[in-house]
């Protein structure tokens, strides 16, 4: 049965990221025309912030489609034209990370190059142990899920092939572990995995060892990004598998920048509809239909903004980051969330991703270098004299330390990229633009041997000071079990009877911690608003 156009029922959604536009923009797409965006920011977009640099434009937040195949961002993007077709690479499988490492250059703290044989010997080695800790994810492990039954676009496009077959592997896993004893968090795993690898190569050199170990650690650091966090040992081990890849390129870019993307979205939402500035201070929401009948009122729920100005709605989709619903929950709503729902954004991890941009004149790199990677020798420590900051991370480390890597900018031929996370990105935004420019020329230079002029200009972000973010995105920790998570984005008092949904990237089943995942978790939120309208439609008919 098709939805009538309803101008009666009215929905609030708090938060104007691409889970928010996107459910906006479908449930007015489905005939639901009393909607209401509130975003706290003067824009759009969320953790999508596309900003004009030079001649072209840089990403600060989101960047990347990761894969291809049954992702809805790209499914859009191609339809509108936004990506270039040099990035497409529709038949590049996720399940090795060689490809995304192939024109990179290499280079030890002695300022010396590693062959590419090399490299992807060990980059070889890592993806056997990424593979082989899917192996401890089952279809087991959901069996609680409170909504394992979900048929949502997420679950439907990974059976049509956005989720990668697993490969056999030369060794397992699991034959490291012995019954009972599977570690609890990926660092563990990945500790033990690479034990097991230096212990079956004692007859390599002892530079060769040291090469390894610096290996080791750059892969952990790349993860950490890629995880928000600081160390891998802040990861669940189980939910390695639960996130779900897309087949094709991981890293396709757009061609003007992330924004074109929203701004297809956008474009749907009438005007009139959005609010900006506009941060929300409670939500007082109705648990049950006797509560609001009981209460001499027919609204659901009353949204109260800081600045006074007060909105009614039937329905409530709430979008905003972990890092902001574990920072507020206790005042945001009334009255408190659920006490299941609250133990979940407790132990919910929520990391910071920070980057760097530094611009120079001309460009100092190989024009065929697509970026540099910084291996840390333990017989080569780094010494950095313009690093003044004495803050350090709970493990010891500067900021800086086992840094990843410089990364080439698309359109943008002479900047290059750092990207900074957990702890560290968070003492990096203390820190003003003259120190973390030096520490990144004086890394440069140590790394290449280069005379590495000064940049004439540096942008970096501040994700986890923004208070209306407090970081970049989730992560599943040791102390969440996989049905946990999934509890998340329960609509409350109950899915039969919903009225305040949860939407974003850390609601999304499988695609957790990406746009494409906050897209679908948005589309979702609307698709169970729109059932439930239907529903009282049919009733609204049969009382006729």
């Amino acid at each position: 049965m098709a939805l009538r156009e309803n101008e009666g029922q009215r929905v609030v959604i708090v938060g104007g990221g691409i889970a928010g536009l996107t459910a906006a923009s479908h449930l007015i797409n489905n005939g639901v025309t009393n909607v209401t965006l509130l975003e706290a920011q003067e824009r759009l977009g969320g953790r999508i912030h596309t900003v004009k640099f030079g001649e072209s434009v840089l990403d600060l937040g989101a960047q990347w489609i990761h894969g291809l195949r049954g992702n809805c961002v790209y499914q859009l993007a191609k339809k509108h034209d936004l990506v270039g077709e040099e990035q497409l690479m529709a038949d590049v499988s996720t399940r090795s990370r060689l490809h995304e490492f192939e024109g990179y250059l290499f280079l030890t703290s002695k300022g010396e190059e590693v062959d590419m044989k090399t490299v992807h010997r060990m980059i070889g080695i890592w993806d056997e142990i990424y593979h082989e800790a899917e192996e401890f994810f089952s279809t087991d492990d959901e069996s609680e899920s409170v909504d394992s039954s979900e048929s949502d676009s997420e679950s439907s496009s990974d059976k049509d092939g956005g989720g990668t077959e697993k490969e056999k592997s030369h060794f397992k896993a699991r034959d490291l572990f012995p019954c009972g004893q599977t570690p609890k968090s990926f660092g563990e795993y990945f500790d033990r995995c690479f034990q097991h690898f230096m212990m079956n190569n004692k007859g390599d050199s002892e530079d060769e060892r040291n090469l390894q170990k610096a290996f080791a650690e750059w892969q952990k650091q790349f993860e950490n990004v890629d995880n928000a966090c600081s160390s891998l040992h802040e990861l669940n081990l189980r939910s390695w598998g639960k996130y779900f890849d897309c087949d094709g390129d991981p890293a396709a870019e757009f061609k003007n920048g992330f924004q074109s993307l929203l701004d297809v979205i956008i474009e749907k939402i009438p005007s009139q509809s959005i609010y900006l500035s506009k941060p929300v201070k409670t939500v007082h929401w109705q648990t049950s239909n006797e509560e609001c009948q009981g209460s001499g009122s027919n609204d659901k729920s009353v949204i109260e903004c800081e600045d006074g100005k007060v909105f009614k709605a039937d329905y409530v989709v709430m979008t905003p980051s972990v890092g902001v619903l574990k920072e507020r929950e206790g005042t945001l709503f009334d009255p408190s969330l659920p006490e299941e729902k609250r133990y979940v954004l407790r132990n919910m991890g929520y990391g910071t991703v920070n980057k760097i941009f530094l611009e120079w004149e001309t460009r100092f790199w190989d024009e065929n270098c697509f970026g540099i990677q910084l291996l840390w020798l333990d017989n080569a420590p780094v010494q950095v004299k313009s690093a003044k900051s004495e803050s350090r991370t709970k493990s010891g480390e500067a900021w800086y330390e086992k840094v990843q890597g410089f990364d080439c900018v698309i359109n943008q031929p002479t900047v290059l990229e750092m990207f900074v996370s957990g702890e560290k990105a968070e003492i990096m935004e203390a820190l003003d633009d003259q120190e973390v420019m030096d520490v990144c020329v004086e890394l440069l230079t140590t790394f290449t041997k280069l005379d590495v002029p000064t940049p004439t200009r540096i942008l970096r972000t501040f994700w986890n000071t923004n208070p209306y973010f407090r970081g970049a995105y989730c992560l599943i920790t040791p102390d969440l079990s996989l049905a946990d998570h999934d509890i998340l984005r329960e609509p409350l008092p109950s899915r039969e009877a919903p009225v305040l949904l949860f939407a974003g990237e850390a609601c999304s089943k499988h695609h957790f911690t990406t746009t494409h995942g906050a897209m679908e978790s948005g589309k979702n939120a609307a698709k169970i608003i729109l059932k439930d309208l239907k529903k009282l439609q049919k009733e609204e008919d049969i009382e006729k």
